[in-house]
């Protein structure tokens, strides 16, 4: 299907998913009836300002407009975004959290922790960085041998697909260093928060801190870690070796750097 194809399904499938009829949408968005329809056939695509204020009346962006499935089900099942951004907005009337220009680089990065429920074992999981918008997004997916008990309660056999184990998030930066907040997915839903710096002994784009892990508290399970963040090489060799790396690991075989960053006590 053409890119006016999809955008017109699109279109079609945001008005029915928030229960709003074509009238009303094109009435909103300051359009004669003709020239929308023409939208909604797949017809007529609109200008950048245009668009920009679709994006805006629908809560959503480009991507989920002008790109077909996986993106059809964020636009048939929408997330009632005004909440979140209400408190956004409250919390941060002013203050810039999302610079142009920030140590936390966008890539691919090794992220290695402290194990939450085994002692003595290091957890190492790929995560992703990227801009959009000039919003810092982070996304990773959850590892089958990571937590294979929480993933099959959250959607069985289903869970094993990459986009079930899907979580995602987003770096707010100060002065300081950085907060990368992560959203788990139902049931559980649990917040993760991370504090990174950069590292002081190195110039290779690392980065140390500590991990929060927003859940109850339960007998012998930690909820607190150091974290290292290490940058791959934007190579397809280094990628493909970084995919490949298990993800547990025990402390006594990592490289000295990261023995001693992660067993730093937490202060």
């Amino acid at each position: 299907m053409s890119v006016l194809g999809v955008f017109g399904l699109n279109l079609r499938r945001l008005c029915e998913a928030r229960q709003i009829s074509y009238a009303q949408a094109a009435r909103d968005l300051g359009q004669g009836k003709v020239q929308f329809q023409r939208m909604l056939r797949g017809e007529s695509f609109p200008k950048p300002n245009l668009l920009q204020h679709i994006c805006r009346y629908f809560s959503t962006d480009a991507r989920i407009l002008t790109e077909a499935w996986p993106f059809a089900t964020e636009i048939q099942h929408p997330i009632n975004q005004l909440p979140i951004q209400r408190a956004i907005d409250y919390a941060i009337p002013v203050q810039d959290y999302m610079p142009a220009h920030s140590e936390l680089k966008d890539g691919l990065y090794q992220v290695w922790r402290m194990s939450f429920a085994y002692p003595g074992r290091v957890a190492r999981i790929l995560y992703r960085v990227h801009t959009s918008q000039g919003a810092r997004l982070v996304k990773y997916f959850d590892q089958l041998e990571l937590c294979p008990h929480l993933i099959a309660a959250r959607q069985g056999v289903a869970s094993r697909a990459p986009r079930a184990r899907e979580v995602r998030g987003f770096v707010l930066s100060a002065p300081e260093g950085h907060s990368v907040i992560m959203f788990n997915l139902p049931p559980k839903q649990w917040v993760s928060h991370m504090f990174l710096s950069a590292h002081y002994n190195g110039n290779d784009g690392s980065l140390t801190g500590v991990l929060m892990f927003g859940r109850k508290e339960y007998a012998e399970v930690n909820r607190m870690s150091r974290v290292v963040w290490v940058p791959v090489r934007p190579n397809l060799t280094a990628v493909i070796r970084a995919g490949r790396e298990p993800v547990w690991h025990d402390m006594d075989t990592l490289p000295e750097f990261l023995r001693h960053e992660l067993s730093r006590p937490i202060g």
